[in-house]
């Protein structure tokens, strides 16, 4: 039997649901939801309901406002429409009758279709509509429902499925002893590239619609003979006999539910061994299922991958509801395997150095003179609005995510480099968008500033004032400050100091003065204090698990390569143990890890090695120091540092 690759298999102790296409899904912000009968982590029922995708009220900025419906199908024949609001209970909206009989199914796209019990199916349009009124809280929403039309007439035979306008009759995949054509669908998936829809039964067999947005047939064309019914069967069989113990034709791969982890090959479902013959239901009795995500034949278009990337960071949508990860987990699958990496890196590169025009410019603030809960409210959601709700940000920051990504899988020093320029300046425009839409809100509210704010506000100025920052953000920095200070402190003789803040340092709290728009540094360090000044440590360093050399001692000086080289350590240690780690010419033999720390040697001297949250420790000792009075002192250094979030 062919061997295909599992990527995932995850033990679920308990009860399965009942077989439904919709009990395995994923949200919109990039999880993936089962529901049970003993757990409901997401509501999926299997009949007449739905929701409905996050509406667009073509507003730019997007407003924060959830614009998503369910919709109900009721026995009366009519769709109830309920509006969720983290505030308040569930708030109905609206009720429609479209039928004498129940409804069944429903489903809303750029249409809302409707199926009931005879067999008919309506389409109609939905609209919705968004007041700008910023004083209504919940925001007020009109919804209107209009062009029904009935597209299937009755004809008595219910719809229990997705019909359409085609049916057809499904053969039997013998896997098992209870193989049956018979067994209720338990997942389906439309595959966009390939044009066909993917059916999944309880008995584990697939089975595959061609042609579905032209002629539907379940006979596969010449070129569809990769993907058919029998090998997909053949393909989570063989997925089933991996990943079960001693598993024979008696036993059925029951599945419920399945997604595509990709949009393509690469699939997600829950699958429990069953054997139907087997009359006593001890085994059935067990009720452990393994949630898999595997590779069921090989559709990576690399061309198409790129592209597609292209197309998703140049339309990706805030509108849309869908979070980061949701949009780029089918690109970071992919794009872990190196040699795929490697090949289209220049391309990737390219598409991550596009231009945007700064939309913080738009940023538009009126002016608050008074400050009520409500007012509060406004200035908040107006805030939250233009931080998340512009398009051309939520792209920067997916293109930041995908730097960071190909930065730490490319595996090479100098693409690295050129990786870590675009990923900064990814970094600066962000910065600078989100630092100039913060000093807009502030300056719309400067009459209303108190001294405590004053610290926060100065932070502000020094952000725009620091090498590096747009002359015009720098110009209305300078500008928040003067007319910070002159409304907060009339009198000039009780002014802080101008344009002077500075953060302060976690460790030995003394005042650390900012380097740039994302960098302070504390003059005293980690290292010499907490290091060198222990007298167990030689030289010592502290570098970024993303990039760059945090601090270190006199003179000692690591490069970009021996930063990969510690990066690549603490993140592969056991390949670290049998190669070594070589720092600044010199190698030192590893000779013990665990889950964040190495220990080398290099003949009577050595080395210690730390991984903390964001950052790696890297502490040499020359003889006669030893390894054990060395190692506390690194330890409880990381063990502080993780504690504070570093």
């Amino acid at each position: 039997m062919v061997s295909h690759p599992v990527y995932t298999t995850l033990n679920v102790p308990t009860v399965t649901s009942y077989p439904s296409v919709k009990c395995l899904q994923w949200s919109g912000d990039g999880q993936a939801c089962f529901a049970t009968k003993t757990a409901a982590y997401l509501m999926t029922p299997d009949h007449g309901m739905t929701w409905s995708p996050q509406a667009d009220f073509g507003l730019t900025p997007t407003p924060p406002v959830d614009g998503s419906l369910l919709i109900v199908g009721n026995r009366a024949g009519s769709l109830v429409f309920l509006r969720y609001h983290p505030n308040a209970t569930v708030q109905h909206a609206l009720t429609v009758p479209v039928t004498e009989t129940w409804i069944t199914h429903v489903s809303c796209e750029a249409f809302l279709a409707s199926a009931a019990a005879d067999g008919s199916v309506q389409i109609a349009k939905l609209t919705q509509s968004y007041t700008t009124e910023t004083y209504l809280d919940p925001p007020e929403f009109l919804l209107t429902f209009e062009a029904r039309e009935t597209i299937i007439q009755p004809d008595k035979t219910s719809v229990t499925g997705w019909l359409g306008l085609r049916s057809f009759r499904l053969k039997t995949q013998k896997l098992s002893v209870g193989s049956s054509a018979l067994h209720p669908a338990s997942g389906i998936q439309y595959i966009s590239r390939r044009d066909i829809l993917v059916l999944t039964l309880f008995d584990g067999s697939f089975h595959v619609i061609y042609n579905l947005s032209g002629e539907p047939t379940v006979n596969p064309q010449a070129n569809d003979i990769v993907v058919t019914s029998e090998k997909l069967s053949q393909a989570a069989r063989s997925v089933f006999v991996q990943t079960e113990n001693n598993v024979d034709f008696g036993d059925m791969n029951r599945i419920t539910g399945l997604t595509s982890y990709d949009g393509s090959a690469t699939f997600i479902w829950m699958q429990e061994a069953s054997r139907p013959s087997d009359f006593s239901y001890k085994h059935d009795a067990k009720h452990n299922s393994t949630l898999l995500v595997s590779s069921l034949w090989n559709d990576v278009d690399d061309d198409s991958m790129v592209n597609e990337l292209r197309e998703m960071l140049d339309e990706a949508k805030t509108t849309a509801g869908l979070a980061p990860l949701y949009l780029l987990r089918p690109f970071f699958f992919h794009l872990q395997d190196r040699t795929r990496l490697v090949k289209h890196y220049p391309q990737i590169l390219e598409i991550l150095k596009a231009q945007n025009d700064d939309h913080s410019l738009l940023v538009n603030v009126p002016t608050w003179t008074s400050m009520t809960s409500e007012l509060r409210r406004i200035f908040r959601t107006s805030l939250m609005q233009h931080l998340f709700g512009w398009d051309t940000l939520f792209s920067l920051r997916m293109r930041l995510s995908i730097a960071d990504f190909v930065w730490k899988y490319i595996g090479d020093a100098q693409k690295q480099a050129e990786c870590g320029y675009v990923a900064q300046d990814l970094l600066n425009r962000i910065s600078h968008r989100v630092l100039r839409t913060i000093i807009r809100h502030l300056t719309a509210i400067v009459t209303l500033l108190t001294p405590n704010d004053i610290p926060f506000v100065l932070r502000m100025v020094v952000q725009s004032l620091l090498p590096g920052s747009p002359e015009d953000i720098s110009a209305e920095g300078n500008r928040l400050q003067n007319m910070s200070q002159g409304v907060v402190y009339p009198n000039p003789e009780y002014t802080p100091v101008a344009n002077t803040f500075n953060e302060h340092c976690p460790a030995c709290k003394v005042e650390v003065p900012l380097q740039d728009i994302t960098t302070a540094v504390c003059a005293n360090g980690y290292v010499d204090e907490q290091l060198i000044g222990s007298g167990k440590v030689t030289r010592a360093a502290i570098v970024g698990l993303q990039r760059g050399v945090w601090a270190s001692s006199s003179g000692y000086t690591l490069s970009a390569d021996d930063e990969t080289a510690l990066i690549s350590a603490v993140n592969s240690p056991n390949s670290a143990l049998s190669n070594g780690l070589r720092l600044r010419g010199q190698k030192f033999f590893i000779v013990q890890t665990n889950d964040r720390s190495l220990y080398g040697k290099k003949q009577a001297d050595g080395i210690v090695v730390v991984k903390t949250t964001q950052a790696i420790l890297i502490a040499e000792y020359d003889q006669p120091l030893q390894a054990a009075e060395t190692t506390p002192v690194v330890e409880k250094l990381a063990d502080y540092l993780i504690s504070v979030g570093y």
